[in-house]
């Protein structure tokens, strides 16, 4: 019983000691890391030495905590273009009555770099007519091919620093986007630029350009009367001298049944959607060669062969 008791005064003694001891331990002060770099995908710190520190432990948002015996850790595989938060503590040597880890120190916030992007295209419209329009820009660094839209239209792609539109509505406002896109080899370093836009506006149209008519063809009972695709024409209207006016969609008109050594007068208006808007009249006279006339009186107009207008 007695070696009991003095078994228990010991056991107490080195335990007031001990907490003695843990009383009297210092905490180390807290390190403070400083960032050096911080790339897409990883940072890099550094922080000087804390005294009688065993080793330092991070914890990055809030993953696990990592322990590094250095003074410096580069972070890898981060994810690019993202936020970050850094706390960090010195650890003091285990075992130790003499020191206590320190406090975490003020978190470190850092952002990973995102891709380098590419420069917006500066557009300028040339050239602006009634059914066409230009597009131009100076070429964008490190830019591979340039990306394109008209309105809600299809996107298309060019290796020019320009493009033609055509074929459009005259008075109408056509909105255009182009970016500038890299190489496939460059997609991990550099990524498209933002849209560049611009709106043009095609001019107004009053009258439809003048035709200019040529004859061909010229037969004893025939001939044919052609002439360029006016734009924004959707029918031509034609008359061979006082008969009746036929409307035709091509870009020529062809006569038979005609007599032999006649002289001719064909007129032809270009006509657009608008009906009101119509080129001036022109007027084409056309002689007959001489030989047989299957009608002396004079002919009527023949069968068309449709041609789509270009």
């Amino acid at each position: 019983m007695k070696r009991f008791c003095l078994f228990t005064l010991i056991s107490l003694a080195f335990a007031a000691v001990v907490s003695c001891q843990r009383e009297e331990a210092e905490k180390l002060p807290a390190p403070s890391p400083v960032l050096v770099t911080a790339g897409q995908y990883d940072a890099t710190f550094i922080w000087e030495t804390v005294r009688n520190a065993e080793a330092y432990e991070l914890v990055l948002n809030d993953e696990a905590p990592l322990t590094v015996k250095g003074v410096s850790i580069t972070l890898e595989n981060l994810q690019e273009a993202t936020d970050y938060t850094l706390k960090m503590r010195a650890l003091a040597p285990q075992g130790s009555t003499t020191w206590l880890d320190s406090d975490y120190c003020t978190p470190v916030k850092f952002s990973t770099a995102g891709k380098k992007q590419l420069a917006k295209p500066t557009l300028k419209a040339s050239d602006v007519l009634s059914y066409s329009f230009a597009i131009n820009w100076n070429p964008v660094r490190n830019a591979a091919k340039y990306v394109y839209a008209i309105g809600d239209g299809p996107q298309m792609e060019t290796y020019e620093t320009g493009f033609v539109v055509s074929d459009l509505n005259y008075f109408t406002e056509y909105p255009v986007k182009v970016k500038a896109v890299p190489s496939d080899d460059m997609l991990d370093l550099i990524s498209e630029s933002e849209w560049a836009t611009i709106s043009v506006t095609t001019q107004n149209v009053t009258q439809l350009a003048a035709l200019n008519l040529k004859s061909s063809a010229i037969g004893s009972a025939e001939f044919t009367v052609s002439w360029d695709a006016v734009p924004h024409a959707v029918k031509y209207v034609c008359q061979l001298d006082g008969s009746e006016a036929v409307e035709v969609t091509d870009t020529f008109v062809k006569f038979d049944g005609l007599s032999s050594q006649k002289d001719y007068t064909v007129y032809v208006q270009a006509v657009a959607a608008d009906t009101d808007v119509k080129s001036p009249r022109a007027a084409i006279s056309v002689t007959t060669k001489k030989g047989p006339s299957p009608d002396d009186k004079g002919g009527d107009l023949g069968d068309f062969e449709e041609k789509p207008i270009v």
